[in-house]
């Protein structure tokens, strides 16, 4: 699952947090089966997760979809996306900040 922005994960990158939030988006992929995508446009219809995933009106996630939730996570970790998630977590409340080392 990667997104159009492939070419700002580079060693070189400008913004190493672009790099962090597609890693944990690769990361979070690994661990749900299937895929968090796949668990994410589908809901629960029975006791037994896995075998029972009832699709909702968009069926099953398209590469076009993956495509651009990856892209949108990426963002999240932008410049422009982070301030994004500071301004919407400080209306409810919550305040980011940096880990001292």
């Amino acid at each position: 699952m990667k997104g159009l922005h492939k070419h700002r994960l580079k060693k070189e990158c400008d913004n190493p947090r672009e790099v962090v939030f597609y890693k944990e988006w690769q990361k979070e992929n690994k661990i749900h089966t299937p895929d968090l995508l796949t668990l994410l446009f589908s809901i629960e219809d029975g006791s037994d997760v896995l075998q029972r995933r009832k699709w909702l009106a968009l069926g099953p996630p398209t590469k076009r979809d993956q495509i651009a939730v990856a892209t949108v996570i990426q963002w999240l970790g932008s410049n422009v996306g982070f301030d994004f998630l500071s301004s919407a977590l400080e209306r409810c409340g919550y305040k980011i900040m940096k880990v001292k080392p």
